[in-house]
């Protein structure tokens, strides 16, 4: 048996010499001249001009390695993937790693991660674990014994095992990658964002979210309106997590607003966000008050909550919903914060939503990503409930659904918040607006949603998500926006008609969210944004969105916007989502069909050869 092992390692390494021989990408000279590499399809055969035609994303059509616009390979060595049992070559580029394997015919099993995806690396060495002499693994070499473990955001736990023939080629190329990924301060731009040019790039898609349009659509700014535009933010003065452009009561002045962000965690004022069409309610937003202890009180902010509740015609209190758990905002008021007494809050209401904070859901993810490991495990649904995954995700829509109801049925104005106002917040007024305004379920409305909820009001997408953060244990890292589109899954589960959008949007936003490939979620608010040029020297996702409406478009979709959704939130109808969280996982028996994954065009022709699956069209 190992003779035959080793014959074939023989004829696995005389295959993999002759790719590597024509392949004009293996040496650091190469990657520097500033050209775009690829790699033949047919050993030495030249990549003709034809194949080398751009699509519409950027991707190189010829080059078996799928290199974008701007990609370069920067280093490579001799690999072995666990998972898929196949001998091939372990590529990093500007962008990501590319496992490729020897054999052409298996270019399905070519495996690409972007850098920004990886969480965390780890190494050992089977050796150690053996002895001294290097065990030979089923159908694997005999010369890679030293293992290199990836895990990744977006749900992937990958293992190489290095060729080991050379005594420190082998470490050189972990330590590079693990450098590259990880550049730390010495890189302001470690991104692939910024090296991303596609020759579609011919019209960017950056301010989707423009304040006047989207409040004169709600009806809030014609001539009788109790509701103004205030500019009181335009340099920042305020709050630097905010809009430039806010709305506020037409009572207050932009000097008591001032006064008034002194008063409020981080500056963010109590401002609005969505009116009802109908019935006068409106929902607004802020972070918690700095009452403290000795309860500190502000006038200026008592007038703004009582011109909330006045804009509102109907008889009925202002809810201030907190979305903390009552014993945490408790708490907080030993660090100069709390929340707000209704002794000095007149005619309101408030409320303990009791959701989790970032470290609770840290913990959860964490748990989920280790039970997705294992589907086919016994205890799988065992592992899957003990996450608390499902449970949190319930929790999110049922009080999102209290809020809707408040708003339509109570016609009663809300002011939302939590600690800081831009994590669980975010999360509740836009699904609170996805459920009330059909306008928010197309697909550009779904963008300008999120541009405005979550971009314009400062959600820490740099900072809960990690990029090029080395340590994956930091204290800052949640999963806040997964759990916003995968309770946006269940709602485009449980109404199938009512949405423009299918889940491949969902899959795309999340993939771009991690991958760094675009601008538009790698930093933590507006000012950020303005001070790092995003928006001149890196590319818009919406871009590619707009440009590509017919990969995201449910035919099924029926416009109802009229209709309020109210989806069922009883434990048996919460659902994983098995085609975002177990797309990768080999154990899963749906995955066995990978015609029914979702990849973005520019990946189609390089996964599957054999599949179904329509190729976006190049612009003109």
């Amino acid at each position: 048996k190992q003779t035959k092992q080793m014959e074939q390692q023989t004829a696995a390494d005389a295959t993999l010499g002759m790719l590597s021989s024509s392949s004009p990408t293996t040496s650091a000279a190469s990657s520097s001249s500033g050209e775009n590499h690829v790699v033949g399809r047919r050993g030495s055969a030249p990549v003709s001009n034809k194949e080398r035609k751009h699509d519409h994303r950027g991707l190189l059509e010829g080059s078996r390695l799928g290199l974008y616009t701007g990609e370069k390979i920067l280093n490579e060595h001799l690999a072995y993937d666990t998972t898929t049992l196949q001998l091939g070559r372990l590529y990093i580029t500007t962008y990501r790693l590319i496992f490729a394997p020897n054999e052409l015919e298996k270019d399905h099993f070519v495996i690409r991660v972007p850098l920004a995806t990886v969480s965390h690396y780890s190494k050992f060495d089977r050796r150690k674990r053996t002895g001294n002499k290097p065990q030979i693994s089923v159908g694997g070499p005999r010369d890679y014994y030293f293992f290199l473990r990836i895990k990744c955001k977006d749900f992937r736990m990958l293992v190489f095992a290095l060729n080991t023939e050379e005594p420190s080629a082998y470490l050189d190329f972990y330590n590079f990658v693990v450098r590259r990924t990880f550049p730390g301060p010495s890189n302001p731009r470690p991104f692939f964002a910024y090296q991303f040019k596609p020759t579609w790039r011919v019209q960017e898609h950056w301010c989707l979210y423009d304040p006047r349009s989207e409040f004169m659509r709600q009806g809030v700014l014609n001539p009788c309106s109790q509701w103004r535009l205030s500019d009181v933010n335009q340099t920042w003065a305020m709050c630097p997590t905010y809009p430039k452009v806010v709305v506020v009561p037409k009572s207050i002045s932009n000097e008591q607003l001032m006064k008034i962000a002194e008063f409020r965690s981080k500056g963010r004022l109590p401002i609005l966000s969505f009116k009802h069409p109908f019935n006068q309610a409106s929902l607004s937003r802020s972070s918690q008050p700095l009452v403290g202890i000795v309860g500190t009180r502000c006038v200026e902010d008592e007038l703004l909550i009582e011109a909330i509740h006045h804009t509102n015609p109907n008889p009925c209190p202002l809810y201030i919903l907190d979305a903390r758990p009552k014993v945490n905002a408790v708490a907080n008021t030993a660090t100069g914060a709390g929340f707000e007494p209704t002794k000095h809050y007149k005619n309101c209401e408030v409320h303990f939503l009791g959701i989790g904070n970032i470290h609770v859901m840290r913990d959860c993810v964490k748990k989920l990503q280790v039970a997705c490991q294992e589907p086919d495990d016994i205890n799988w649904s065992r592992n899957l409930e003990a996450s608390g995954w499902l449970d949190n995700i319930k929790t999110i829509l049922t009080c999102a659904i209290h809020m809707v109801e408040i708003i339509d049925k109570k016609k009663a104005s809300i002011l939302c918040h939590c600690s800081d106002g831009w994590d669980r917040t975010s999360q509740l007024t836009s699904l609170t607006m996805l459920m009330l305004d059909g306008y928010y379920r197309t697909i550009y409305g779904f963008m300008v949603l999120i541009e405005k909820e979550w971009l314009s009001f400062g959600h820490k997408f740099r900072e809960r998500t990690g990029h090029a953060e080395s340590n994956h244990k930091h204290e800052q890292i949640s999963p806040i926006f997964l759990q916003f589109i995968d309770c946006t899954w269940q709602l485009v589960t449980q109404f199938p008609c009512s949405f423009e959008f299918n889940e491949h949007l969902l899959i795309f936003m999340l993939d771009s969210l991690y991958s760094c490939q675009y601008g538009t979620f790698l930093v933590d608010n507006i000012k950020d944004r303005e001070e790092a040029k995003l928006e001149s020297e890196t590319t818009s996702v919406w871009s590619y969105i707009l440009h590509n409406m017919h990969e995201f478009r449910n035919p099924y979709f029926r416009d109802n916007s009229e209709n309020i959704l109210i989806p069922n939130v009883a434990r048996g109808r919460i659902e994983l989502w098995k085609n975002y969280y177990l797309r990768y996982n080999w154990a899963a028996k749906s995955h066995y069909l990978f015609m029914h994954q979702y990849f973005p065009s520019h990946e189609a022709t390089h996964l599957l050869p054999l599949q179904n699956i329509m190729v976006s069209e190049s612009l003109p």
